[in-house]
């Protein structure tokens, strides 16, 4: 959040971010623990040349970066290549054209800010404010103060589990993580050991097979051509069976499903699953799932405002 000034009087303003988007202080544990907080993002050319008509920005540092950079200074991370194949991205990435913006809150003195290129007033040279300072590239387009947090960073982090001293808490994946672990090694289970009963093993005594046949390959139809043998007149071939068991490990892995709603408190229907056995379609089965999904999101409710309403509004 930040807050301009004009004749109308006094805005205040909010945005969220990707998680992605943000570098703080990584031995913060709040944010009144951090010593600075950067932010990116990635612009396009033409928004970067409209930034030349705000006076908060320098012009004639966007010229410099332009001249720079013609062609742009942003190249996708591997993060942002996996995100966008999660999202279904199916275009590539564009190359050219866009630009990364840094922007770094946190305190500064009044010499900082006239080493960037802007004007200061001579008492304020020694003098520490929360400012903030857009780059791009090599250059310093814009460095403002903010007026609203004067006294802390303006950024407000909010967990979805809440953890003592620590500023990223909980996340649901975390949560899960064991949980998810063993879903998915039942899911790796059941594939196993259907591919095992639909496909058995074979043991066979190669010394009584006919020379002729080079290809062990198990395939519908197979002929397998023998030798007779005095020694040992038992079958040259034996099927080794496999029994299925996919209920057994699929019954493990509903209760691995369970816990992880448990730890997450995030019930079943408020994934968008019922069905049998989850309410089994009654009311009161349905009330149950209900009130275990109005929990989860009184929870998070709470931390949004406990984290970001009570202490901005206060601000």
């Amino acid at each position: 959040p930040f807050v301009t000034k004009d004749k109308n009087g006094i805005k205040l303003d909010w945005q969220s971010l990707s998680w992605w988007s943000v570098y703080r202080d990584p031995w913060g544990k709040s944010v009144e623990d951090c010593n600075s907080i950067i932010t990116r993002k990635v612009i396009t050319k033409s928004e970067l040349i409209k930034l030349k008509k705000d006076k908060v920005y320098s012009a004639e540092k966007i010229d410099k970066v332009l001249k720079a950079f013609p062609n742009g200074n942003w190249s996708p991370k591997w993060w942002e290549m996996l995100l966008n194949v999660a999202d279904n991205g199916q275009a590539p990435y564009p190359t050219g054209g866009r630009y990364e913006v840094f922007t770094r809150w946190g305190y500064q003195t009044g010499n900082d800010i006239r080493e960037c290129g802007f004007d200061v007033d001579d008492d304020s040279l020694n003098e520490q404010v929360m400012a903030y300072a857009v780059c791009v590239g090599n250059e310093t387009i814009s460095v403002g103060v903010s007026d609203l947090h004067s006294d802390r960073l303006p950024f407000y982090f909010v967990p979805h589990f809440a953890v003592p001293d620590s500023l990223d808490g909980v996340g649901v994946p975390e949560a899960m993580f064991d949980s998810q672990d063993s879903v998915n090694a039942c899911e790796r289970g059941k594939i196993n050991n259907l591919a095992f009963a639909v496909k058995p093993m074979m043991a066979v005594q190669t010394d009584r097979l006919d020379p002729r046949m080079k290809n062990l390959e198990i395939k519908p139809g197979m002929l397998w051509p023998t030798i007779s043998s005095e020694v040992n007149r038992g079958d040259p071939i034996k099927e080794i069976q496999v029994n299925m068991h996919l209920a057994e490990i699929d019954g493990v892995q509903q209760v691995s499903k369970t816990f992880a709603s448990e730890e997450t408190g995030i019930p079943n229907f408020l994934q968008g699953m019922g069905g049998e056995g989850v309410h089994n379609r009654t009311e009161g089965g349905a009330r149950l799932q209900f009130d275990n999904a109005v929990n989860s999101i009184k929870t998070v409710v709470f931390n949004y405002e406990n984290f970001f309403i009570i202490p901005f509004i206060k601000k």
